[in-house]
């Protein structure tokens, strides 16, 4: 061999050797792998019962290896061992828990149906900036379930940015297109819902199926006047998972695309989905109240003139608000003055507290004025909204507390009035305005912006395939219609804002109850003996003010109560034709005090609540055992 040939071999051998070396090193790394990163990759790969195995075995040599005590109680937490996987955190302390210990202590909890602990715990888990994804999502989910729909949305706009939850990516996207559709936000809930479909097309451990993602995502496609994209999406789901409802959408979709022909069919296919449930709101875009009144002027008409169309103002709206002509002292925290002024079209609010001063303009008023008005301000252009803390009540006229503020000052700065959240001011508009989202975006420039507070489309929905479907011929009429709906249905809708909703209060809290007549009318037996029956059209018009005439709402009582011959003549003549005619056995006895009168005053008295100078009718309609208020009820309405 050469001498060059020589010094080739050499360094070959000397490749294979490091090579080799190489490869014994990494087989003895393999080999020499710890029982515990072991059990934590079966841990981290979702093998639950592994981990736990391995953990075990584990601890039957070393009883108190932490490592192996922390993944012992993690997968006893993963595997529905609540009351094990508590007892082995406390053994390691609270001071040593990491984000997915608190994660795992969470999702217990949430099996408990401890419902606000979890989201406690939820939140440790993201304290020094945590970028945990799972405790996002469930918090996420909490916030959703409990109207914190802003908080929510952050929560899961934060999980898009994190690279290591490009797992989360799919569940996220869904998440966040739920809660912008909640919002009513459907132009940003569109891209969230196609990113997860595209990233996990079978969406695993996502809040929505596949097939459920698909039909919301064409439900805010047609919200937005997109039909072919909806169309495309539902195809899909009729190809796959064809149900009535797809059906019923694929309708919407076509009467959008004008083609009446496949809107016929489809809507046969759908098996009267839509038929059964005529209060629903369509997927549909709002044309805003004055587009209504171009064929319905005279129903158009009667409703702008009523307070719900006066519930909502901005300050140009009141010229005639009546401005206390001095500072207001402030009814409950002495030193505190309130100022309000004219500026031009504009409402200056004035706040001072001992020597500190707090200015604002008026951005919103809230209220018809026949109880109250309700300033919201805002100090600067930029900063957060707050609702002033007097409101003028129109029985007086007084300036008092507004309702819902504390007595006591939380802070200095609260004497102006309390903070408003995106949660809170939503809440707040959508019971005062037709869509609160063309409020809140104005540069959406929505037509139902121009509505007078509450437009048609509070009640009747978004009417833009009812539009679309006249304009067509089309036989269906795409719009929602609560005369024709079930008096449940019915009170659920007005329960909307007359209800209690998510509101925390109890059963037996009268004064507070009182509001919220949605929710106090079904508690009547006039309501439970007859299968909720009687709702609140049975006495109101939604279109026209509240009578204000006792005589009024006793003959709707004496309708039913009165004598038996004319029971169901009375009540023909005096109901509405959307409602029902009760059965004979519903009819009860003539009142035994007075059988032909005065059942208003001592049946739905009208009593004081937790709103300032506002008697409200009683609507749970009862034999009070105490003596009624003297006074009309017909100021109460």
């Amino acid at each position: 061999m050469t001498r060059s040939g020589r010094a080739v071999a050499g360094v070959l051998a000397l490749a294979v050797a490091i090579l080799a070396g190489a490869g014994f090193w990494f087989v003895a790394q393999r080999g020499g792998e710890t029982p515990l990163a072991r059990a934590q990759d079966a841990y981290d790969h979702g093998d639950w019962a592994g981990a736990e195995a391995a953990a075990h075995a584990i601890l039957k040599g070393r009883k108190d290896d932490p490592g192996a005590l922390r993944l012992l109680a993690r997968s006893a937490g993963r595997l529905g061992q609540d009351n094990t996987a508590r007892r082995l955190f406390q053994r390691l302390g609270t001071e040593t828990m990491e984000p997915e210990d608190h994660v795992v202590l969470g999702l217990g909890l949430l099996r408990e149906g401890r419902v606000d602990a979890a989201r406690d715990t939820f939140q440790f888990a993201l304290q020094d900036n945590s970028g945990h994804a799972e405790a996002r999502y469930e918090l996420a989910r909490i916030e959703i379930e409990q109207g914190r729909l802003a908080s929510a949305s952050r929560l899961v706009g934060e999980m898009d940015r994190n690279p290591k939850a490009l797992q989360w990516v799919a569940r996220a996207g869904v998440l966040l297109g739920v809660v912008r559709d909640l919002i009513m936000d459907p132009e940003d809930a569109v891209e969230p819902l196609l990113a997860a479909l595209k990233s996990d097309p079978g969406l695993v451990g996502a809040m929505l199926s596949p097939t459920e993602a698909r039909k919301l995502l064409a439900r805010v496609l047609l919200k937005i006047n997109r039909p072919s994209e909806a169309r495309a999406q539902l195809e899909i789901v009729h190809r796959d998972d064809p149900d009535l409802e797809t059906s019923w959408l694929l309708s919407r979709a076509a009467i959008q695309l004008g083609d009446k022909a496949a809107a016929a069919k489809a809507l046969a296919d759908s098996g009267g989905y839509g038929r059964d449930r005529p209060e629903a709101f369509e997927p549909a875009a709002y044309v805003g109240a004055a587009k209504c009144a171009e064929c319905h002027q005279e129903i158009h008409d009667s409703q702008q003139s009523t307070h719900h169309a006066g519930t909502f103002h901005r300050p140009s709206d009141l010229a005639g608000l009546a401005t206390p002509e001095k500072p207001v002292a402030d009814p409950h925290v002495a030193g505190v003055l309130h100022s309000i002024q004219r500026q031009a079209n504009e409402l200056k609010v004035v706040t001072t507290n001992g020597d500190r001063s707090y200015e604002a303009l008026v951005r919103y008023i809230m209220g018809s004025g026949n109880h109250a008005h309700t300033l919201v301000v805002a100090e600067t252009q930029d900063s957060g909204l707050r609702e002033f803390r007097i409101s003028y009540y129109r029985k007086g006229p007084v300036w008092d507390l507004t309702t819902g503020h504390s007595t006591v000052l939380a802070d200095p700065h609260e004497a102006l009035g309390q903070r408003q959240t995106e949660d809170t001011l939503r809440t707040c508009l959508g019971c005062h305005t037709t869509n609160p989202r063309a409020i809140l975006a104005p540069e959406l420039k929505r037509p139902e912006a121009l509505d007078r507070g509450i437009g048609c489309e509070r009640c009747h929905g978004p009417g833009g395939n009812h539009v679309a479907a006249v304009e067509k011929g089309f036989a269906d009429l795409a719009i929602g219609r609560p005369r024709v709906a079930k008096p449940s249905a019915v009170t659920a809708l007005c329960g909307q804002c007359h209800g209690v909703g998510s509101r925390n209060i109890a059963q037996d809290d009268e004064k507070n109850l009182l509001r919220f007549q949605s929710s106090t009318l079904p508690r009547s037996r006039c309501s439970t003996a007859t299968n909720e029956a009687i709702t609140c059209t049975t006495c109101h018009d939604p279109h026209k003010n509240a009578e204000t005439s006792p005589a009024f709402y006793e003959a709707k009582c004496l309708a039913c109560h009165g004598p038996a011959p004319s029971h169901h003549a009375a009540l023909a003549s005096s109901r509405r034709a959307s409602e029902p005619v009760l059965p004979e056995t519903s009819r009860r006895v003539a009142c035994p005090v007075n059988p032909t009168q005065g059942c208003i005053n001592c049946h739905m008295p009208s009593r004081e609540g937790t709103m300032p100078h506002t008697p409200f009718t009683d609507h749970r309609i009862r034999v009070h055992r105490r003596a009624p208020d003297p006074k009309s009820t017909a100021e109460a309405r």
